[in-house]
C-alpha cells in the first residue's frame, strides 16, 4: 500500500486514483499555505530577521534553553537548506510550507471523521484563517508545525486503531 493510503486512507487502491474529495483538498491546501506563508513572512520573517538569526545562530552552538535545544527536526532542515545554498528567510518559509501543507491534510482528515465533508473543508479553512493569531508575541516558532503534524498523525493512527504505527513518532 502506498503511504498515502497509510495515511490519509483517501487513495482508491481499486482504480489507482485520488478521489475528487482528496483532489479537492490537495488543491484547496495549496493557495491556503502561500498565503499563510505571505502572512507569516510579512508580520514575522521580516521584521524579526534578526532575532530569528541570532535563535538558529545559538541554536547550533547548543545555547539555546530548554526545550528549543532538543527540537532539531525543522530548524535542522532549514540548516540544511541553507547548506544548499537557499537564504535564511527562503529556507525557513519552505519548511514551514512543507509542514502547513501536511497539517492541513491531516487537520481535515482530523475534522473529516467528526462531521461531513463540506464541513470539513469550512474547519479547514478556519485553521488556516486562525493559524496567524498564533504568531503574536512569538518570532521563532519554527518547531510549531511539525508538532502539530505528530500530533495529528498520532490522532489518525489511533483512531483508526492502529497504535503500532506510533512507535517512530
Amino acid at each position: 500500500q502506498s503511504l498515502i493510503h497509510v495515511f490519509f486512507n483517501s487513495y482508491n487502491v481499486y482504480e489507482n486514483s485520488m478521489t475528487q474529495e482528496t483532489r479537492k483538498v490537495l488543491l484547496l491546501c495549496i493557495p491556503l499555505v502561500v498565503v499563510e506563508l505571505i502572512v507569516h513572512r510579512l508580520f514575522i520573517d521580516q521584521p524579526y530577521l534578526a532575532m530569528r538569526q541570532t535563535f538558529q545562530a545559538e541554536f547550533l552552538s547548543h545555547l539555546q534553553a530548554f526545550p528549543f535545544q532538543y527540537r532539531v527536526l525543522s530548524i535542522g532542515q532549514a540548516v540544511m537548506l541553507q547548506k544548499l545554498g537557499v537564504s535564511f528567510e527562503w529556507s525557513y518559509l519552505s519548511i514551514r510550507g512543507l509542514w502547513l501543507f501536511i497539517a492541513g491534510i491531516l487537520m481535515f482528515r482530523f475534522f473529516k471523521q467528526l462531521v461531513s465533508s463540506d464541513e470539513a473543508l469550512v474547519g479547514l479553512l478556519y485553521f488556516f484563517a486562525a493559524l496567524p493569531l498564533t504568531y503574536i508575541n512569538v518570532y521563532m516558532q519554527e518547531t510549531d508545525d511539525v508538532n502539530l503534524v505528530c500530533y495529528l498523525l498520532s490522532y489518525v493512527f489511533i483512531a483508526e486503531r492502529r497504535d503500532l504505527l506510533l512507535a517512530p513518532i
